[in-house]
């Protein structure tokens, strides 16, 4: 009787452990998180030099980073994390001078793949 109570302890303090270890196997679903603005290259195609930032507001949305300490510049940001891959990023940032926009440079970070071009 004292020997099949404390088979019942040892089974209760192992079962974390075991349950743990079948984490690994079993997959746990995770979907994927998407954040900020993904901008395709019909929308980059028609950014031209010249264009106000109300412009290019119109054509790719309002960003949702504000830069407050600068405000000739606009950057868009598109960050993709799937389940254990690394976090991937697309930056596109718009410059401005005297409120008309100067130029525009994309910076991705991560396995581009996934980004439409």
């Amino acid at each position: 009787m004292l020997e099949r109570i404390k088979l019942k302890r040892l089974i209760l303090l192992l079962l974390p452990f075991l349950l743990a270890a079948c984490s690994h196997i079993v997959p746990v679903y995770h979907p994927p998180v998407q954040q900020g603005e993904l901008i395709n290259s019909h929308q980059v195609e028609q950014l031209q030099t010249g264009m106000s930032p109300d412009q290019v507001t119109a054509l790719l949305g309002k960003p949702l980073l504000v830069n407050l300490f600068d405000k000739n510049r606009l950057v868009y940001v598109y960050t993709l994390k799937v389940t254990r891959k690394p976090r991937k990023e697309r930056q596109l940032e718009v410059t401005f001078i005297n409120n008309k926009m100067t130029n525009f440079s994309i910076k991705t970070y991560g396995d581009a793949e996934h980004f439409e071009t």
